[in-house]
């Protein structure tokens, strides 16, 4: 046996003992499943209140992407659809400075996915994803970053939107 096989078969020992200790040895685990179960919300938690928001974007504009850094004044309302006998289906109200929004959309697990029914300048469609945390409590939601997306042409962009109650 050659030098360069010796080292190729000590180097693949190695390899195979790291990833067996990594894999069975536990290490890390506990902070990485600690920190997963800290920010799942427990099924029927209340998610209906008022959020302060930051966001930012990438938006085309003229051809090009143009980066809108992170900017505060909105201001978010979820409600739910409770008085009519569903308990998953909720409404959205966005109000920041000129510029209103409302969605719809069901809550699946922590998250609620929502379609734009009103914007008050008109760009359309606009598809928002929030993904609510539960850091403090499984049953107490103490904010969500939101996901929008416009895929139209004409007013295509995607942005980040974090909120916190």
């Amino acid at each position: 046996m050659n030098i360069g096989s010796r080292y190729q078969c000590v180097r693949l020992f190695f390899l195979t003992v790291l990833v067996a200790v990594l894999t069975f040895g536990g290490f890390g685990g506990s902070q990485l499943n600690a920190s997963a179960q800290a920010s799942t919300c427990e099924s029927g938690v209340n998610i209906t209140g008022v959020y302060q928001c930051t966001s930012e974007c990438i938006i085309k504009e003229n051809g090009r992407f143009s980066y809108r850094p992170p900017e505060g004044g909105e201001t978010d309302t979820v409600r739910d659809f409770a008085w009519i006998g569903s308990k998953d289906l909720y409404v959205v109200d966005i109000e920041a400075s000129g510029f209103h929004e409302t969605e719809i959309g069901p809550l699946v697990d922590s998250k609620l996915w929502t379609a734009t029914s009103e914007v008050s300048d008109g760009k359309f469609p606009v598809l928002e994803e929030y993904v609510f945390n539960c850091n403090n409590s499984p049953y107490f939601v103490d904010g969500f970053t939101k996901v929008v997306r416009n895929p139209s042409q004409e007013n295509f962009k995607s942005c980040i939107v974090k909120c916190t109650r």
